[in-house]
Order: C-alpha cells, then structure tokens, then sequence
C-alpha cells in the first residue's frame, strides 16, 4: 500500500527529480522547502463547501498549531462555479472563510497563485510546440502521471514552464472598452498584448487616462502585502494607466487608492484593474462578502443580522398567535 497525495504520482511529478533521486532542494512555486518540513496539500478544481474547504481549514488550523515544522499548501480557483451552492456562486469562498476565523499563522498557510507552469494532456504538447509563438515561450516541459492509469510507465501529462508571464501586478499604459462577447474575440488576436492594452468591461462608461500612452521602464508596481482578503500595492507612474491585478475578478473586493475608494473593473474578462493616476499611488484592495437578496446588496453581517431579525419576528409571531389562540378557547369545565 502506497499514499498518493492528491492523486499524483509525486516521484514523476517533480522536473528536478528530486523525489526520485534525492538531487536538489525541495521547492513550491520558486520558494525553496527545507527537508524537515512537513507539507500538507489541498488541491481542488474549485475551492468551495462541496470540496470541504471549510473543514480542511479547520483541520489546517489544528496542524498548524500543533506541528510548527507544517506547512499548509492549498491549490485551486477561489471563485465558486457550482451552481449548487446558491450562497456563494460566483464568489470568493476562500475569502469569505478568512474573514470569518483568524488562522493560528498565515505564513505557514500559502494559498498558490501565478505559478508560471501549465498542466496539459501529454498528446496536447507536440501541437503547443508546433506553433512557433508558443514554443518559443517554452522553458522546459517535464512529463509526470495521474493514477489510476492505464500505462503507468508512460507519462499522462507534461508540466510546461513559461519564459515569459504576467507578474501578479501590472501597470499598463491603454485600455478599451468592450462587451464580453467582443473581449473573447480580442483576447483570440494575435495583435493583442496584455502589456500595452487591457481589456475593460464596462460598456457606456468613458476612459479618463488617455489611449494612446506608451509603456515606461519608470513605471512599477511592487506588491507590498498578499493575502486571500487583502492585497497592497505600491504603484509609480509617470503618466497613469491601469493597474493589471492577475487574480480573479469578483465584485465583492473593494479598492481603495491613497485612502479614496476607487472602482474596479472587470479587466481581459476574468482579471482585475483600477485606473491609476500620474505619480505614487497605494493600492489596496480588500474582500467583504455580500449576499444579493431580492434586489438588496447585503454584507455578511447585515444578511446575518437580518436572518436574526427574521427569526426573531418569526417567534414572536407564532408566540402571539398561539397565546390568541388559547384566549380564544372557552376555560374547561371543573370535574366534579
């Protein structure tokens, strides 16, 4: 009997080889791992209540407290997409949870994101390889196994790593305005670079940065703080533009640049982005849940204060209906 941690065969998954052969030091997402750390993953397509996303972290948090050599690694898109879990469709369940507990130490609780490598279907690769664009941003491409399978001797997919990719956040100089349908099309143009141009969604509302700016090695955006309910961004520019976040976009996080709030927008279809200003600007972005009921936007703790409120009118009502009820019956008659 072996363990196979999340279902893969992990000394065929490593490019370095190091499960197999013991050659190099551990790594996750570029962050070196010392061998006498203990890792303990969660992998989900979707990171929601149907994958038991609430429970593992409650586990996490016990691990975390009781092993100070664990580290929590957890993978998978925070935004919900099954349509059976109506309360939090389309929302950021991780974050919601992280709002609502406090974890024993965040810095041993990593939640991956911008890992530069793709997992494909090994027959998918020759065809990456065959158009001159893609392979030449091919930096390696390591082969590994998903059991069960039918060959175990033949790898199932390939681990592709990317030269070249966007940085969790990038100022670009232009924007344009499109519907969704006319954003997938422009996304599909070879001519189209997320460098120079972002993609808005926001039909009918006019662009205050002007659209024929051009990139500048003076402009940065350095991330000061990451974390699943806060993101910080120091950004520097000489001209504005808009600030590319490379997380997905959900309406319930909230911008704040200099302290003014500021809108976000739905950037290259499923990204984030703020318009920046000229100069020197903090950018933070935090997440506070909201429920949408009957046309009212709620937060988490005004939807709760109003299942409360519900509630309680629910039994004072039956309270009083049931105490009318019995005045209303004639007294019973004493036994003789």
């Amino acid at each position: 009997m072996s363990v196979l941690h999340d279902g893969v065969a992990t000394r065929r998954f490593a490019p370095s080889g190091w499960h197999a052969e013991g050659k190099g030091p551990r790594s996750i997402a570029g962050r070196v791992i010392p061998e006498s750390t203990r890792v303990v993953s969660f992998v989900a397509r979707s990171l929601d209540r149907l994958r038991g996303l609430d429970r593992f972290l409650e586990v996490a948090d016990a691990v975390l407290r009781a092993r100070p050599d664990a580290l929590i690694v957890v993978v998978g898109d925070p935004i919900v997409r099954r349509g059976l879990d109506v309360a939090f469709h389309n929302k950021d369940y991780r974050a919601h949870l992280l709002t609502q507990r406090e974890s024993s130490d965040r810095q041993r609780l990593w939640f991956l994101a911008g890992v530069k490598n793709v997992a494909i279907p090994q027959e998918f690769l020759p065809q990456l390889r065959a158009d001159a664009r893609i392979s030449a941003n091919i930096d390696h491409a390591a082969g590994f196994t998903l059991i069960p399978t039918a060959n175990p001797d033949l790898p199932s997919h390939a681990l592709v790593g990317m030269r070249d990719y966007l940085n969790k956040a990038t100022l670009v100089p232009k924007a344009e305005i499109l519907s969704p349908e006319d954003t997938l099309k422009r996304i599909a143009d070879r001519n189209w670079d997320p460098r120079d141009t972002v993609l808005i969604a926001a039909p009918g509302r006019q662009l205050t940065i002007a659209k024929n700016l051009k990139p500048s090695t003076r402009d940065s955006a350095e991330v000061l703080t990451y974390t699943p309910t806060q993101i910080v961004i120091r950004v520097e520019s000489i001209k504005g533009g808009y600030l590319l976040v490379n997380d997905q976009y959900d309406p319930d996080w909230q911008v704040d640049i200099n302290g003014a709030p500021a809108m976000l927008f739905r950037a290259d279809y499923l990204l984030r982005a703020v318009e920046i200003d000229l100069g020197e600007s903090l950018v933070t972005m935090r997440y506070v849940a909201h429920y949408h009921i009957a046309g009212f936007d709620l937060s988490v703790r005004r939807t709760f204060l109003f299942c409360d409120a519900m509630m309680l009118a629910a039994w004072i009502t039956a309270f009083l209906a049931l105490r009318r009820r019995k005045l209303d019956q004639p007294p019973m008659p004493n036994p003789v």
